[in-house]
C-alpha cells in the first residue's frame, strides 16, 4: 500500500496528493491501532515512516497536508502532543522545507493554548521557558534562523486568526519566544530583521477595536512589550537603533488609548527619555522621540512627569547638536505651558544653563545650521527663558504616582536622585549642606557629572543672597576640578547679573567669572565678557581689576590687560572726578598685583607706571593710589628685580619728606625687606643705617598706623643693629664714655648697644593702639636672643657661677690668704686661715694659647682641691657659742663644696684625657669612665671625708657633715644640668650607687644624728653615728648642731627629688626647740635647733615653696613658724638665741612675698622685735647682740620690700646706733649697725647713707690705731665688714647701687684695712677674726648678685643688653607692685613675646614660680593669668619649679578661680605638661576639668570647652611612651567622657564624638572596644565612634557585621545607615591596609553571607520581623556598592569626604533636623542610595579586582530573590532584580543560565 500512496503522492495533482495524505493517515491508524495513542515508544511503521517522510517533501502540497495531518492526528486524540511536537523539532535541523512543519508547530501551540489555558481563565504562561523546557520557537529559530521569513508568515497568522476566546492564553503561550527574540543579550543579527517585521505584526492596530480601551489581544501584547522593554539592549549602535525603535512603537500604540494606558504611558515617556540620552550618545539622534514625548504630553497632562523629564532635558541640552535641540525646546515649552494655573514647577530653572548655552552658541552654530521652518532655535530658547523669568512657580514639588522599577538606562536613577535632592533643597540649610559636601569631595574628583552641574546652576539662579558665597566658591572649585563645564557655567553667571540682588552680590559675581578662567578654551569667553563691560565708562575700573585676576589666571591675557591699562590712562572728559579715581585706584591695585605675582616676567615693564602714579599722585588726598604702587615696589624689591638701595636713592626726594601716614606706612613696611637684602658694601650699611634711623624716629609718628608699621618694620632687624642714639630722648641713657678713652681714640668704639631696660621705657611712650607692634618687636628681639644665647650659661647658671665683674682687689683674697695659709707658723691663727681658705679657697685655671683647658693643669689643680678639701675639714674650727659663724659656716661649705667638686672633677677628666693620650686606657674605657667621672667623684670625696672623721674630733665631724651636705646639693645640681642636656634622660650606671639612694644615704645620716629614735629606710654613712647599749645618741653635740643646720642646705634637693621630706624634718626640728619635751639636753644644741629650724624656713621660702605646693604644705610651713616666733618671744626660756636668729632669718625672706598676709606679718613681727630690744636690757650680752642682728636684718629687709616707711627704718637704725654708742666694744651690736646702715643704704634711704660715711672712717680708725683695746679693735672690724654688705646673704638684698664706683671704693679700703690689720697685727685672736672676715667680705661679695636658691631668681646673671633679663625684671616689679602700678596691658606687651618665643625654645634656668605665683594671684586679669600659664606650659619640660607652679594651678581650688579661655588652654596644651607634674595632680585635673565640664548637670559643666578638652585628650594619648599611671588616667577619662555624651548626635556637637574616637584610636583595640561597646542605649553615639575607627582604617570592616546585628533592632535605623554611608565613603578615601580595595571586597562579601543566612533564616533577631531586617541589610549593601563604585553618586547625593561639613547647623533647625542623619536631607540622600544601587553594582562590577567576583554578585543576587516570600518585601525584590537587570551588559551576564533566570524564565 506504501508504495501506491508514494506514486499517488508523484502524480502531480494536488487533489490526488491530497487524497493520498488521506489515505496515508488512515493507513497509519490502521497500521497502530485505533484504540492506542501513537507515542514515543509505538512501533514504527511504513506508513508512520511515510508520513514523517513527505512532510519535508518539496512539493508544498504534500509537505503542507502531512503536517497537517500530524496536527489532526494529536487534535484527535490519535497521537501524544509531545510526541509530534518532538518529532517535528527533530526534523527541523535537517530539512530544506521548514513551511509545513513551523505551521504545524503553531498549530500545535494553539492547541495547546486552548487546552491548558481553559478559555483564558488559567495562566499558561509557565508551560515552556526558555533554557530548561525551552519553548518550540525558539529551538526551531536556534536551529534555522534562515527561516525567519516563515516565522514571520505563520507568527502573523498565528496572532491575526487568533480566536478571541484564547487571546489571553494565545499571548501567554508565545511569551516565552518573544522574550528570548527581544531580550537575548547577544541580540543576533540574524534574528535582526525577524526582530523587526514582527514587531509591526505584534503592534499593528486592530481594525475592530473600542475606542475607550484596546482589545484583550492588544493589552497583553502591550503589556508584555512594557515588560520587555528593561531587558533591551543598548550596548552599540544596532541595538540602540532596535531599541529606540521597540520603545517607540510601543509608546504608538500606548498613545492609541492614552487614558487606559495612562501609568504604562508615563513610564514609557521615562523610559523614552532615557534611551534617548543613549541614542544620542550613539547615534546623535534622538528628535522621533523627542516628538513622542511631545505627543505623550498633550494627552497625559497633568499626569506627565513633567519635573523628571525637565530634569532629562536639561541634561540632553547640554550634550544635543544644533541640529537636535529644537525638538527638546519645543518639548521644553510644551512641559511649561500644559501645567495647571499657569504655574510652572520651580525644577525649570535647571533650563536656565542649557538654554543660555544655546543663547551664546547660536550666533555662530546658525552660520552653518541649514534652513528650518518654523521659529529659530534661539528663538524657541528665548520664549523658554521668558517662560522661566516670570517667576510664577508651583510651591510644591510634583508627586510621582508611578516610579519605574527597572528603568532600561542609568539616566533615571541620575535624574530621580537630582529631582529628589532639588525638592529638599527648597531650604536653604539642606542646599548649604549639600554645597559643603560637594565642596568637600572636589579634591578627590576628575569628572563632575552633568546632574551636579545642572543642580548647582539651579542653586546660583535661584539663590537670593542666603548662600551665593558658598554657591559662587563652590563654582569656582568644580572649575578647577573639572573645566569641561566652564563654558557652561559663564553664561549664567551673567545671567544672575540681571537679577536683583544686594549690591555687594553683583561684586562677588562680577570677581568669580576670572576665577573660571582654568583652561585656555574658556580664556576667549570671558574676556569678551570684561571687555563688554568695560565699554561702559563707569565700570573701567571694574574691568581693569577683572583683567589682572583672569591675568592672574592665564599669562596669555598679558598683552590685553597692557592696552587696556594703556586705554585706561587716556582722560575722558564724559565721566566725573569719582569714575576718574575709581580707574587711578584700578590701576594702582594692578601694578601691585602684576609685580606680585610675576616680578621677573613683567616687573620691570611696571616701572615706568610705578614712577607716573608716584608722579600724579602727590596730594594728601591721593595716598591710596601711591601707597598701592608702593605695595608693587615692595614685591620687585623682595625678588631683588630692582635693588632696594638704589629704589629709594631714586624715590627719595620725592618721599623721604612725605608726611602722609599711608605712605610712611607703606614705607615702613618697605624698608623692612633691607636686613634680608643685606649686600655686604659701605654704601648699603649706610642705607640701612638711614633706615633704621626713620624707622625709630616714626615709631614715635603721632599717627598710630605709622608707628605700628615702623615696630613691625623694625623687627626684622637684629637687635645688634639699634643702638641707644636711636631711642626716642626721652628714654635716652647717656652715652656711657670710658674713663680711660684717650682723647685721640675714636668715639666709635664707644658700647651704644641698648640696655634691656631702656626698650621697656618705650612702653611709656607708646599708645595703646602701637601696642600690638612693640608687642611684635618685643617678640622679635626676645627671639634673636633665645637663637643666640649661648648654650653655657645653661649651666652657669645651675652651677652658680662667680662673678666677673669684681675688682682687682676682691679678686686678690683668695691668693693673700693662701699665701698666709701656707707660710703661716703659728698655731693659734691655723683655724682663722683654715675658715678664711673655706670662704675663698681657688686654684687659677690655665689655658692653652687655643683656649682650651691643658688637661695636665686640670689634672694638678684637682689634686689640690682634694688635699685642701682634707685638710679643711679636720682645720675649720666650730665653736658653738660663735652664733655669728653659725650662720654662715653651712653656706661657706657649700661654696667651698661646689668649686671643690666642679675642680676635681675637671682633673679627674683631664686624667683620663692623659691616659687615652698615653695610650694606658682603651678609648672605650676612657670614654666610659669620662662618662661617669661626676659620680666617681662624689664617692670619691664621700668615702675620703668620711675616712677623715671615722676616728677624729667632734668638730671634724661636724665639718664632715656639712661637706657631705653641700656635697649632696652639688651633685644633685650637676645632675639636673646634665639631664638639661640629656632630654632628662641619664643612663643608669650599675657600678655606682644611684643619686637617690645616695642622696638618702646621707639625709638619713643626718637624720639619725638629730634624731637617735628616726628609723632610716636605707644604709648609713656609719663613721659617722654611734649609738649606745641603752640607744642613746652618742654623737657630739657639735656633731648633732652641724648635722642640724646641715638640712637647711639640702632644701633644694627636697624640692626637687623629695618633698615629703620636709614635714618630716619640720616636725622634727620643731619637736627640738627649747622648751619642748623632745628637746636636746645640751644648751648649744638647743640654741642650734632653733637656728637649724630658722635656717630650713628661710630657705623653703627662698625656693617659693609656699607658691609650688598645696593647703597642707602652707599650713604646716605656718604651724613650724609660729612655733619657732613662740620659742623667741617666750621670755620663760634661756637657751632661745638660735631662735631668734632663726625668726630673724624667715621673715628677711618672707619680706619679699607678695602674699599681702605676709607682709602684714614682716611688720607685726618687727615692731614686736623692735620692742623686746627695749626690754632686753636686764638679757646676757650674748642675748642682746643676737636680738640686735636679728631685728637689723628684718628691718632692712622689710624696708627694701617697702613693708615700713624709711622713718620707722630710721627710728630702728638710731635705737642700734645708741646701743653701739653705749657698748662700743660689743661686736654683735657693730654688725648689726653695719648691716642696717648698709641695708637701708642700697635701698635708698639717704640717712643711712650718711652715718655709714660717718661710720667707716671711724671704725677704720679705730682699727689703724695703735693699743686699741682688742674688744674694741675687733668690733669695730665686724662693724665695718658689715658696713659694706658682709650680711647681705641672710637677705638677698638686690639693688644697682652695690654696683657703684662709690661703693666699690669704700669695699676696697675695708679690704686693705683687713689686710693690714691681719699682716701687721701681732694679737693671734685679732688677726684670725680678721681673716675669717675676710674670707665671709669675699664671700657674700661674689655671692652678691647669685641667689643661694635651687635656680636663680631673676636673670641678672645675662648681660645689661639682654631685653629677656629685662622683662623679667619687669614681671618681678609688676609682682611686687601690682596692678596698681603697672598696668596690665603694658605687661601683657612684655609677657606675650615671652610667652610666644617660649613656645619654641627652652628660656635659661629661673625660679618661674617665683617670678609667676604673684602675678597669678594679684588681680592683673585674665589675659595676664593665661599668659604666665603659657610661660609656665613651655618651660615645665626644662622647669621643675614651673612644673610644680603649674600643678598647683591645674588642680582645685585654683584652677576653679581661672577664666574660661584659660581653662581652654589648659585643657589645649595638656599634651605639653601633662607630663611634668605629679600623678596626683593629673587626677586632679582630669577629674575636675577634663571630665567636669561634660557633666551637664554639674555646676562646672561648660559645653563650650568641650572640644577643648577632647582635643587636648586625644593629643595628650598619642605622647610617646607615656607612664603607666598616666595612660591609665587617660583612657579611664575618654571611658567617662564617652559614657557621659549623649547618645543622639546633635551636629554641632560632631566635632566632640570625632575626638572621642581619635582618643580610641590610640588604645589598643580590647580597650578600645570595651568603651565603645554598642548596646541599644548608647548604639548611635558608639556606632558613630566606631564607624569613625573604620573609616580611618583603625579598625577593621569586620567590626561592622558585629554592629549591624544590634542596629537592626535599632528603632531608627535610617540614622545608623547613613552613618554607615558616610564610614564606607570614606574610607574608600583613606588610604591604610584596613580600607584596601581587597579587604572592602572581602568584607562586602562576607555581609553578603550574612545577609543570605538572614534571608533564609539561619540568622534571626528578636523584635524586628525577618522583612524589615532584610531590608535593612540590603540597605546597607546598596550604601556599599554606590559609595564605592564611583565618586559620580556620591558627588549627586551629597556625600562628604569627611564629617566637617556636617558639623555646623545651618538655618532654622528645629529638634530633628538638628540631630545627624535625620534632616530631609539625610533622609532623601539615604534613600536614593537605592535607587542608584542598579548603576552603581553595575560600574562596581567592571572594575578590578571586582570583576573577578561577578558571578558571585550575580549567583548571591539570585539567590536573596529566591529567597522565602516572606523573608523579602516586594520593594526589595523589585530593587535586586533592576540590579540584576542593570548587570546585562557585562559578559558573565549573557550566559543563558543567567539570563533566563533573571528574566523569570
Amino acid at each position: 500500500m506504501s508504495d501506491d500512496i508514494r506514486k499517488r503522492f508523484e502524480f502531480p495533482n494536488s487533489l490526488i496528493q491530497s487524497q493520498a495524505v488521506g489515505h496515508l493517515i488512515a493507513a497509519v491508524l490502521k497500521e497502530n491501532g485505533f484504540s492506542e495513542k501513537i507515542h514515543q515508544s509505538t512501533n514504527q511503521t511504513p506508513a508512520l515512516n511515510l508520513l514523517w517522510e513527505k512532510c519535508c517533501s518539496d512539493n508544498v502540497v504534500v509537505r503542507t497536508a502531512c503536517c497537517e495531518g500530524l496536527v489532526a492526528l494529536v487534535a484527535q486524540d490519535h497521537a501524544e502532543f509531545s510526541y509530534v511536537l518532538n518529532g517535528i523539532l527533530n526534523l527541523i535541523p535537517s530539512t530544506r522545507n521548514t513551511h509545513g512543519l513551523i505551521k504545524a508547530i503553531m498549530h500545535l501551540l494553539q492547541m495547546q493554548a486552548l487546552k491548558e489555558g481553559q478559555g483564558g481563565e488559567k495562566n499558561i504562561q509557565s508551560i515552556y521557558t526558555i533554557r530548561n523546557h525551552p519553548h518550540p520557537l525558539i529551538t526551531v529559530l536556534e536551529h534555522r534562523p534562515d527561516c525567519w521569513p516563515v516565522f514571520l508568515q505563520q507568527l502573523t497568522a498565528f496572532f491575526q486568526q487568533c480566536p478571541e476566546r484564547l487571546e489571553v492564553s494565545c499571548i501567554q503561550i508565545m511569551a516565552p519566544f518573544l522574550w528570548y527574540l527581544y531580550c537575548e543579550p547577544s541580540q543576533l543579527q540574524e534574528y535582526a530583521k525577524l526582530r523587526l517585521a514582527l514587531l509591526k505584526v505584534l503592534l499593528q492596530p486592530q481594525v475592530l477595536c473600542d475606542k475607550d480601551q484596546p482589545s484583550i489581544l492588544e493589552q497583553q501584547i502591550l503589556q508584555l512589550c512594557c515588560d520587555i522593554v528593561p531587558c533591551l539592549q543598548v550596548k552599540d549602535l544596532i541595538q540602540t537603533t532596535e531599541a529606540m525603535m521597540f520603545i517607540e512603537e510601543v509608546c504608538l500604540s500606548l498613545l492609541r488609548h492614552p487614558v487606559f494606558w495612562k501609568i504604562q504611558l508615563t513610564q514609557m515617556s521615562l523610559q523614552l527619555l532615557c534611551v534617548s540620552e543613549v541614542s544620542l550618545k550613539i547615534t546623535g539622534e534622538c528628535s522621533s522621540s523627542i516628538h513622542l514625548l511631545e505627543h505623550s504630553v498633550e494627552l497625559l497632562k497633568e499626569d506627565f512627569p513633567v519635573e523628571l523629564v525637565i530634569i532629562g532635558i536639561a541634561l540632553l541640552l547640554l550634550q544635543t547638536p544644533a541640529s537636535q535641540q529644537k525638538p527638546i525646546l519645543n518639548l521644553a515649552l510644551k512641559l511649561l505651558s500644559v501645567t495647571e494655573d499657569q504655574k510652572i514647577p520651580k525644577s525649570s530653572l535647571l533650563l536656565v544653563m542649557p538654554i543660555l548655552q544655546i543663547l551664546s552658541s547660536t550666533a555662530l552654530e546658525d552660520c552653518i545650521s541649514v534652513d528650518e521652518e518654523g521659529p529659530s532655535r534661539q528663538q524657541l530658547a528665548l520664549n523658554l527663558l521668558e517662560m522661566i523669568q516670570q517667576e510664577c512657580y508651583r510651591d510644591d514639588h510634583q508627586k510621582l504616582s508611578y516610579k519605574l522599577v527597572c528603568p532600561v538606562t542609568s539616566m533615571y536613577g541620575t535624574i530621580f536622585t537630582a529631582w529628589r535632592i532639588l525638592e529638599v533643597m527648597t531650604d536653604s540649610s539642606a542646599a548649604s549642606d549639600w554645597l559643603a559636601s560637594v565642596e568637600s569631595l572636589l579634591p578627590i574628583t576628575a569628572v563632575i557629572p552633568a546632574p551636579a552641574f545642572l543642580l548647582l546652576a539651579h542653586l546660583l539662579v535661584e539663590d537670593k543672597g542666603q548662600n551665593l558665597h558658598q554657591i559662587l566658591k563652590v563654582t569656582t572649585e568644580l572649575a578647577q576640578a573639572d573645566s569641561s563645564q566652564v563654558p557652561n557655567l559663564i553664561p549664567v553667571l551673567m545671567f544672575k547679573l540681571g537679577r536683583p540682588l544686594e549690591p555687594i552680590l553683583y561684586n562677588d559675581i562680577l570677581y568669580t567669572l576670572p576665577k573660571l578662567g582654568v583652561h585656555k578654551v574658556c580664556i576667549g569667553q570671558i574676556l569678551r565678557i570684561i571687555q563688554l563691560l568695560g565699554t561702559t565708562p563707569r565700570l573701567r575700573a571694574v574691568t581693569l581689576r577683572l583683567l589682572t585676576s583672569l591675568w592672574e589666571k592665564q599669562d596669555r591675557v598679558y598683552p590685553e590687560l597692557q592696552r587696556f591699562m594703556a586705554v585706561s590712562d587716556v582722560p575722558s572728559l564724559s565721566v566725573g572726578k569719582e569714575v576718574q579715581w575709581e580707574k587711578l585706584i584700578a590701576k594702582a591695585a594692578s601694578i601691585r598685583d602684576i609685580c606680585k605675582q610675576r616680578p621677573y616676567q613683567h616687573g620691570a615693564d611696571m616701572l615706568a607706571a610705578i614712577s607716573q602714579v608716584l608722579n600724579e599722585c602727590t596730594k594728601p588726598d591721593q595716598a591710596t593710589p601711591a601707597a598701592l604702587v608702593l605695595q608693587g615696589l615692595h614685591a620687585l624689591c623682595q625678588a631683588e628685580v630692582v635693588c632696594i638701595r638704589s629704589t629709594w636713592n631714586a624715590l627719595s626726594p620725592k618721599l623721604s619728606c612725605d608726611t602722609r601716614p599711608l605712605i610712611l606706612k607703606t614705607l615702613s613696611e618697605l624698608f623692612s625687606l633691607v636686613p634680608s637684602l643685606t649686600v655686604n658694601t659701605t654704601e648699603y650699611e649706610n642705607f640701612k643705617v638711614q633706615v633704621l634711623s626713620f624707622l625709630w624716629t616714626h615709631t614715635q609718628n603721632k599717627d598710630p598706623i605709622v608707628a605700628n608699621a615702623a615696630y613691625r618694620s623694625l623687627a626684622n632687624f637684629s637687635a645688634g643693629e639699634h643702638t641707644i642714639l636711636h631711642l626716642p630722648e626721652k628714654i635716652r641713657p647717656e652715652i656711657p664714655i670710658p674713663e680711660e678713652l684717650d682723647d685721640d681714640e675714636d668715639v666709635e668704639d664707644v658700647d651704644l648697644s641698648v640696655p634691656g631696660s631702656c626698650y621697656l621705657k618705650l612702653l611709656s611712650l607708646t599708645p595703646p593702639l602701637v601696642l600690638p607692634a612693640l608687642e611684635e618687636f618685643f617678640t622679635s628681639l626676645v627671639k634673636q636672643e633665645m637663637v643666640n644665647m649661648p648654650r653655657g650659661i645653661y649651666h652657669s647658671a645651675l652651677k652658680g657661677g662667680a662673678r666677673s665683674d669684681q675688682g682687682k682687689t676682691v679678686a686678690g683674697i683668695p691668693n693673700f690668704i693662701l699665701k698666709m695659709y701656707e707660710t703661716n707658723k703659728q698655731p693659734g691663727l691655723k683655724p682663722g686661715l683654715a675658715g678664711g681658705m673655706l670662704f675663698c679657697y681657688d686654684v687659677s685655671m690655665y689655658q692653652s694659647k687655643d683656649g682650651k683647658p691643658l688637661n695636665r693643669l686640670m689634672a694638678s689643680r684637682g689634686r689640690s682641691f682634694k688635699q685642701t678639701s682634707l685638710a679643711l675639714v679636720h682645720e675649720v674650727h666650730i665653736q658653738l657659742s660663735e652664733w655669728h659663724r653659725a650662720i654662715f659656716l653651712p653656706q661657706a661649705w657649700l661654696a667651698y663644696m661646689n668649686r671643690a667638686y666642679h675642680a676635681i672633677l675637671q682633673g679627674r677628666l683631664g686624667e683620663l684625657e692623659l691616659q687615652l693620650k698615653h695610650g694606658k686606657e682603651e678609648p672605650e674605657e676612657v670614654q666610659y669612665k669620662k662618662s661617669t667621672a661626676w659620680l666617681w667623684v662624689r664617692d670619691m670625696l664621700t668615702d675620703e671625708i668620711t675616712k677623715a672623721a671615722a676616728k677624729e674630733s667632734p668638730v671634724v665631724k661636724g665639718n664632715a657633715l656639712l661637706a657631705l651636705s653641700s656635697l649632696a646639693v652639688v651633685v644633685s645640681r650637676h645632675e639636673a644640668s646634665l639631664s638639661s642636656d640629656s632630654d632628662g634622660l641619664l643612663e643608669v650606671q650599675p657600678n655606682f650607687l644611684s643619686m637617690k639612694e645616695w642622696v638618702s644615704m646621707v639625709l638619713d645620716t643626718l637624720l639619725v644624728i638629730v634624731d637617735s629614735h628616726y628609723q632610716p629606710r636605707g644604709q648609713l654613712l656609719s663613721w659617722f653615728y654611734y649609738k649606745s647599749y641603752s640607744g642613746e645618741n652618742t654623737a657630739s653635740a657639735i656633731a648633732r648642731s652641724a648635722a642640724a643646720t646641715a638640712l637647711s642646705l639640702l632644701v633644694p634637693v627636697f624640692i626637687i627629688s623629695c618633698k615629703e621630706k620636709v614635714e618630716e624634718i619640720l616636725n622634727m626640728l620643731t619637736a627640738r626647740l627649747p622648751g619642748k619635751p623632745s628637746a636636746d639636753e645640751s644648751q648649744a644644741v638647743q640654741i642650734h635647733m632653733g637656728l637649724a629650724l630658722g635656717m630650713f624656713l628661710s630657705r623653703l621660702c627662698e625656693e617659693k615653696l609656699s607658691d609650688i605646693s598645696g593647703q597642707e604644705m602652707n599650713l604646716l610651713l605656718m604651724k613650724s613658724l609660729d612655733a619657732l616666733e613662740n620659742c623667741c618671744f617666750d621670755t620663760s626660756l634661756e637657751y632661745n638665741t638660735g631662735c631668734i636668729l632663726g625668726v630673724g632669718l624667715v621673715l628677711s625672706l618672707m619680706s619679699h612675698s607678695s602674699q599681702m598676709q605676709s607682709r602684714v606679718h614682716v611688720a607685726a613681727l618687727l615692731r614686736k622685735l623692735s620692742a623686746h630690744v627695749d626690754d632686753s636690757g636686764s638679757q646676757s650680752r650674748t642675748f642682746q647682740e643676737v636680738l640686735a642682728y636679728t631685728l637689723s636684718c628684718v628691718c632692712t629687709s622689710a624696708f627694701s620690700a617697702g613693708i615700713i616707711e624709711a622713718t620707722e627704718a630710721e627710728d630702728v637704725m638710731n635705737k642700734l646706733r645708741l646701743l653701739v654708742e653705749n657698748s662700743q666694744q660689743t661686736s654683735g651690736f657693730a654688725l648689726a649697725l653695719g648691716n642696717i646702715v648698709h641695708g637701708l643704704s642700697v635701698c635708698g634711704h639717704g640717712k643711712a647713707e650718711d652715718l655709714g660715711s660717718k661710720l667707716l672712717p671711724a671704725w677704720i680708725r679705730i682699727v689703724l690705731t695703735e693699743g686699741t683695746p682688742t674688744m674694741l679693735c675687733l668690733a669695730a672690724l665686724h662693724g665695718m665688714v658689715a658696713l659694706v654688705g658682709s650680711e647681705g646673704d641672710v637677705m638677698q638684698l638686690k639693688s644697682e647701687a652695690i654696683q657703684t664706683s662709690h661703693f666699690q671704693g669704700r669695699l676696697n679700703e675695708v679690704i686693705r684695712t683687713l689686710t693690714q690689720v691681719i699682716s701687721v697685727s701681732g694679737v693671734i685672736g685679732l688677726q684670725s677674726n680678721a681673716v675669717w672676715l675676710l674670707g665671709h667680705l669675699h664671700l657674700s661679695t661674689l655671692s652678691s648678685s647669685q641667689s643661694r636658691a635651687s635656680v636663680p631668681t631673676d636673670y641678672s646673671y645675662l648681660p645689661e643688653s639682654s631685653f629677656i633679663g629685662a622683662a623679667i625684671g619687669f614681671f618681678i616689679t609688676g609682682g611686687k607692685k601690682g596692678p596698681e602700678s603697672v598696668p596690665p596691658s603694658l605687661l601683657k606687651v612684655v609677657m606675650k613675646p615671652i610667652a610666644t618665643v617660649g613656645e619654641s625654645y627652652q628660656y635659661p634656668p629661673v625660679n618661674w614660680a617665683a617670678l609667676l605665683s604673684p602675678l597669678m594671684r594679684l588681680n592683673f586679669g585674665e589675659e595676664i593669668q593665661q599668659l604666665c600659664l603659657e610661660i609656665m606650659v613651655t618651660q615645665a619640660q626644662s622647669s621643675q619649679n614651673a612644673a610644680a607652679l603649674l600643678g598647683l594651678w591645674v588642680t582645685p581650688p585654683l584652677i576653679h578661680s581661672l577664666s574660661l579661655n584659660t581653662k581652654r588652654y589648659l585643657l589645649i596644651s595638656a599634651p605639653l605638661w601633662i607630663k611634668h607634674i605629679s600623678d596626683e595632680q593629673i587626677l586632679g585635673f582630669v577629674e575636675n576639668l577634663m571630665v567636669a565640664v561634660f557633666k551637664a548637670a554639674s555646676p562646672l559643666g561648660s559645653p563650650e570647652l568641650c572640644p577643648s578638652a577632647l582635643h587636648g585628650l586625644s593629643q595628650a594619648m598619642k605622647l610617646p611612651s607615656p607612664a603607666h599611671h598616666l595612660w591609665s588616667l587617660l583612657s579611664e577619662a575618654t571611658g567617662k567622657i564617652f559614657d557621659l555624651l549623649p547618645n543622639k548626635i546633635r551636629r554641632k556637637d560632631l566635632e566632640l564624638y570625632i575626638s572621642i574616637a581619635k582618643c580610641l584610636l590610640e588604645m589598643t583595640d580590647d580597650d578600645a572596644n570595651r568603651i565603645a561597646q554598642v548596646t541599644k542605649s548608647n548604639i548611635e553615639k558608639a556606632a558613630f565612634v566606631k564607624l569613625y575607627l573604620v573609616s580611618q582604617g583603625r579598625f577593621p570592616l569586620v567590626n561592622l557585621t558585629d554592629m549591624l546585628s544590634v542596629a537592626v533592632q535599632h528603632r531608627e535605623k535610617e540614622v545608623l545607615a547613613w552613618m554607615i554611608l558616610h564610614s564606607l565613603y570614606q574610607a574608600r578615601i583613606v588610604s591604610h591596609a584596613n580600607t584596601g580595595v581587597l579587604k572592602r571586597m572581602e568584607w562586602l562579601l562576607e555581609l553578603m553571607g550574612y545577609i543570605r543566612n538572614v534571608a533564609y533564616q539561619s540568622t534571626s533577631f528578636h523584635n524586628t520581623a525577618l522583612d524589615k531586617a532584610l531590608d535593612f541589610f540590603l540597605l546597607i549593601f546598596a550604601t556599599a556598592v554606590v559609595a564605592w563604585a564611583d565618586h559620580t553618586a556620591p558627588l549627586l547625593l551629597g556625600l562628604s569626604a569627611s564629617w566637617l561639613p556636617w558639623h555646623q547647623e545651618n538655618g532654622p533647625a528645629g529638634p530633628v533636623p538638628s540631630f545627624l542623619g535625620r534632616s530631609p536631607m539625610h533622609r532623601v540622600t539615604l534613600q536614593e542610595v537605592l535607587t542608584l544601587l542598579p548603576n552603581s553594582m553595575a560600574l562596581l562590577l567592571q572594575k578590578e579586582p571586582w570583576k573577578e567576583q561577578t558571578q558571585k554578585f550575580i549567583d548571591w543576587l539570585f539567590s536573596i530573590m529566591e529567597s522565602p516570600k516572606e523573608a523579602l518585601s516586594a520593594q526589595s525584590r523589585d530593587l535586586l532584580k533592576a540590579t540584576l537587570l542593570s548587570l546585562r551588559v557585562l559578559p558573565e551576564f549573557k550566559k543563558k543560565a543567567v539570563w533566563t533566570r533573571a528574566y523569570g524564565w
